[in-house]
């Protein structure tokens, strides 16, 4: 094709620039969305082929240095106005502050836990103390052969997590070194409202034949009212500290001069859920 010559007027100096001008513009450098002369390329307009454009990289967040705790909190959804919340937002909530405890020392989160206690007896009677308190050491009760021949009542309240299920309680000690007397601790549930009417939820007999390292168990007595019915023993089993008050009880009766009889710690087992 002949080439075709523009004139923009002027002086041969004049024409010359413009010439250089042209041709810079026409050399596709520039790019003003519509094509110049035959060689446009715009992406809009002149009808011709648009030009791709690269695609811009997406920031990334540095993992370095991340702790799984930060981790957590990031996965934990986002709840929207209007939005259901879903079982996934409570999941990976716990999920993070159990972690949270952990990282600060606490320890996971058991699902089963002993509440342990060292025995500081009252004594039932107050004005009958001699013959019926029990002796207490640091962290200790027992009953010395001093006092053979009577018995040993006492009572402590105790602080049991609010929603738990009692399991069982442990008794750590020993009655003997004969076979005669008796020893028994029973966990009690008393009403706020109505202290009259206690409840044993678990009795646990401490024998001369005891082992204080091993400590005797008992379970929640399904002879109670109502528990023969899984719904009933349920009841017993789940602690309620706005309705329920709870003690531990110890009776000791020695029946020879040899008797004694000693308690190093309670435990009390509670589940959650």
């Amino acid at each position: 094709m002949a080439q075709k010559n523009f004139s923009f007027g002027g002086s041969t100096l004049q024409q010359t620039q413009n010439q250089s001008l042209f041709n810079l513009l026409n050399s596709g450098l520039f790019n003003f969305g519509g094509g110049v002369g035959t060689g446009g390329t715009g992406s809009t307009g002149g009808g011709g082929t648009p030009t791709p454009q690269p695609a811009q990289p997406q920031p990334t967040i540095p993992t370095a240095g991340v702790s799984p705790i930060q981790l957590l909190v990031s996965s934990i959804p986002t709840a929207a106005p209007g939005g259901v919340i879903t079982s996934e937002h409570h999941n990976s909530l716990r999920t993070a502050l159990l972690a949270i405890a952990n990282q600060l020392g606490l320890g996971p989160l058991s699902a089963e836990g002993a509440v342990t206690f060292a025995p500081r007896f009252a004594p039932k009677d107050p004005v009958d103390t001699t013959n019926e308190k029990w002796d207490l050491d640091y962290g200790v009760a027992k009953k010395s052969q001093a006092l053979s021949g009577h018995t040993a009542r006492g009572w402590m309240e105790i602080d049991l997590p609010e929603g738990t299920r009692i399991q069982k309680m442990v008794v750590y000690g020993q009655r003997g070194p004969t076979t005669n007397g008796t020893m028994t601790v029973n966990l009690i549930r008393q009403l706020v409202t109505d202290p009259s009417n206690p409840v044993a939820l678990v009795s646990v007999p401490v024998t001369h034949a005891a082992d204080p390292k091993q400590g005797v168990s008992a379970d929640v007595s399904t002879s109670l009212p109502g528990a023969s019915n899984p719904a009933g023993l349920e009841e017993y089993r789940t602690v309620d500290n706005t309705k329920y008050k709870y003690l531990v009880t110890a009776e000791l009766v020695m029946t020879d001069v040899d008797s004694t009889g000693f308690i190093n710690a309670i435990q009390v087992v509670c589940r959650q859920g």
